[in-house]
């Protein structure tokens, strides 16, 4: 039996208890690409620490180029990774949806968001099974597994398995 992960509340001290999962069920389901949002760069080392197998595909969403640690953007792209800034990709995600979204968690919103701009960035395929790692506030709370589709194409997106995410 497959469990999930309730945290008492969101926050980055969740971080690593969320990317152990992550790797359990990397390990179980055979997932090949990993969605993870991190603003500067920490969230993602910490991923690729964890997360060792090369095998596996990482794909971190940024918000800003600026922002993120390029140390840390070299050795995810090294690894056969991707790094997309948000404030490079052109997609949309309206607020209804959004707010939908946050009813779940802020890092559920996070999420389907960097999913989409992923796809919309061309790194990841429509209709690809992948984990996306997202957070409240920074680091990573909430991860789940997504069947990725373009920001157009929201309303086909499929969130196949929750893995953790905060209590709200």
């Amino acid at each position: 039996m497959e469990r999930i992960i309730y945290f008492k509340e969101g926050g980055k001290h969740n971080t690593i208890q969320t990317l152990e999962a992550v790797k359990e069920c990397v390990e179980r389901e055979g997932i090949k690409t990993i969605v993870l949002a991190s603003s500067s760069g920490v969230t993602a080392k910490k991923g690729m620490e964890m997360i060792e197998d090369e095998r596996i595909k990482l794909v971190v969403v940024g918000e800003e180029k600026k922002d993120f640690n390029k140390e840390v953007e070299e050795e995810v792209k090294k690894r056969g990774g991707e790094v997309v800034y948000a404030g490079e990709v052109n997609y949309t995600f309206p607020e209804e949806t959004q707010n939908s979204l946050y009813m779940f968690s802020q890092g559920m919103k996070v999420c389907v968001e960097i999913v989409m701009i992923a796809c919309n960035a061309g790194v990841l395929k429509e209709g690809e099974e992948v984990i996306a790692i997202g957070g409240t506030g920074g680091g990573a709370d909430t991860a789940c597994v997504i069947e990725g589709r373009r920001s157009e194409e929201r309303g086909k997106i499929k969130i196949q398995k929750i893995i953790a995410k905060p209590l709200i």
